[in-house]
């Protein structure tokens, strides 16, 4: 039996890696790393980026801990900054590994990849275009399936740029520690983003649709949360929604 997976996140790397074992030929077509949205620029990336934040904390928490510093006058946190280009080659670095391996885990059990944008022409055939640029390649399947996942949500009322209004994935493109930051939805990787910046030294701003933060999740904890961030000096406009988003030069 042949195979045919457009997309390469858990849905289509986890298919891939059952169908292979059960003995089918198999052909994942991908155009970036195998992982999908939460390896390449979420949930992984997310984490390496709070575990930074949380250096941030320590080195700022560590008189009151009884660690001393040479050269610091007994209770003083010594001079420090974020070197964000480093930070964000790290975000990388760890991101594309997670990808190295699950692609390699891939190879071994005999499943094809193919690197490129496919296009589905009929109930058995995918048409590929290589990102290198090479001849479209069609592939013939006696299934196929599309895992294609996710990307960030763009509104016509909210263009982004990648400069200074940003999707998720813009994010990790920044190079400095913005003075403020204008976080629209207080979910979970909303709030990753604003424990990090806020810990790197930025203004943040929550936009809130609903009375609180986290509102998905378990509303005790989410409470807890939200009390750290305003003694944080974390700011919410709650119960209410960004009707547009404009950049007005750097701003």
């Amino acid at each position: 039996m042949r195979v045919v997976i457009v997309g390469g996140g858990p849905g289509g790397y986890e298919a891939a890696l059952v169908a292979a074992d059960l003995g089918a030929e198999v052909t994942i077509v991908n155009d970036e790393g195998l992982g999908g949205h939460c390896v390449l620029w979420d949930c992984v990336p997310s984490k390496t980026l709070i575990t930074s934040a949380q250096a941030v904390s320590t080195v700022e928490t560590a008189p009151d801990l009884g660690v001393r510093f040479d050269d610091q006058a007994e209770g003083r946190v010594p001079r420090h900054g974020v070197d964000l280009p480093t930070v964000m080659a790290r975000v990388r670095e760890l991101a594309e590994a997670q990808s190295d391996d699950i692609g390699e885990a891939v190879l071994a059990a005999g499943v094809r990849l193919l690197r490129g944008r496919g296009r589905v022409v009929d109930p058995h055939t995918v048409e590929v275009r290589p990102l290198d640029g090479g001849a479209v390649e069609r592939l013939e399947g006696d299934a196929i399936l599309l895992a294609t996942g996710s990307d960030p949500r763009r509104m016509d009322t909210a263009p982004t740029d990648g400069e200074v209004v940003l999707s998720s994935k813009d994010v990790y493109k920044l190079r400095q520690v913005p003075e403020h930051l204008v976080v629209v939805g207080a979910g979970a990787t909303g709030a990753e983003y604003a424990t990090a910046f806020l810990r790197f030294g930025a203004q943040v701003t929550f936009v809130v649709s609903r009375d609180r933060i986290l509102p998905t999740q378990d509303e005790d904890a989410a409470l807890v949360i939200e009390d750290v961030f305003e003694r944080r000096g974390l700011e919410t406009v709650k119960n209410a929604r960004a009707a547009k988003v404009e950049r007005v030069g750097d701003r």
